[in-house]
């Protein structure tokens, strides 16, 4: 098959994986270096990542296990994923409650990266430019990543394909569709009361237990930024 036929070819699928994100940044808006979208073994690397420790120093059991973890982030073979699902099981109850720590700061670290290091991911516009416009294609993008620069890109691209519920990632009509294989930092479950106390709401969380979808929802996210709640 020519490259002029699978360019003609009316559907296509895009995986993204955490490079994606890494160089999102085209050149076509300002950029906050020090909060380039971190690799898996950036995410606790402090020391060659200090901007990531004013969200850290946030969550104190996240802090107990980057140091546990900084040893081994630049060793061959390092799995992040498998690392942190060994403190989330251990057998001493002191690291499974620091990692009730880890999952928050995740979540707050990617939304300042998202919101602070460029207005305008470039490299994602240019992606759907040659998808949607230069060829009609109907797209369906399987990313790996927990951020939203690729939700952002779109809605900047296309207002109408914007995201107002966890539907409207997949629905059937859409030219684009999104499937987040690991989750986002904005599908949220309410946890607590506005009157318990942050520390022992996250020290009561059962985080091994999957969150049935119904109680999902969506955090409204503006193509300019926003604040974690």
């Amino acid at each position: 098959m020519s490259v002029l036929e699978v360019a003609k070819l009316p559907k296509a699928c895009v995986v993204l994986g955490a490079g994606a994100s890494s160089d999102v940044w085209n050149g076509s808006s300002p950029r906050r270096e020090q909060l380039k979208p971190p690799l898996a073994r950036d995410l606790f690397n402090i020391h060659e990542h200090p901007a990531f420790y004013g969200i850290l120093r946030e969550y104190p059991g996240a802090e107990v296990i980057a140091a546990r973890l900084q040893p081994s982030l630049r060793k061959d073979g390092f799995i992040l994923e498998r690392e942190l699902r060994r403190f989330s099981q251990h057998a001493d109850p002191r690291l499974r409650e620091h990692f009730r720590f880890v999952p928050p700061y995740l979540r707050d670290l990617l939304f300042k990266v998202v919101a602070e290091y460029t207005d305008y991911p470039g490299t994602y516009i240019q992606l759907l430019g040659g998808l949607l416009s230069e060829v009609q294609h109907q797209v369906l993008f399987l990313t790996l990543n927990y951020d939203t620069f690729l939700e952002k890109a779109v809605t900047l691209y296309d207002p109408t394909l914007g995201f107002s519920n966890l539907a409207t990632y997949i629905k059937g009509d859409r030219q684009v569709k999104i499937v987040k294989l690991h989750g986002s930092i904005n599908w949220f479950k309410r946890i607590g009361s506005g009157r318990d106390l942050w520390r022992r709401v996250v020290g009561g969380l059962e985080i091994n237990t999957e969150t049935p979808q119904d109680d999902i929802r969506l955090m409204d996210v503006s193509v300019q930024g926003y604040d974690p709640p």
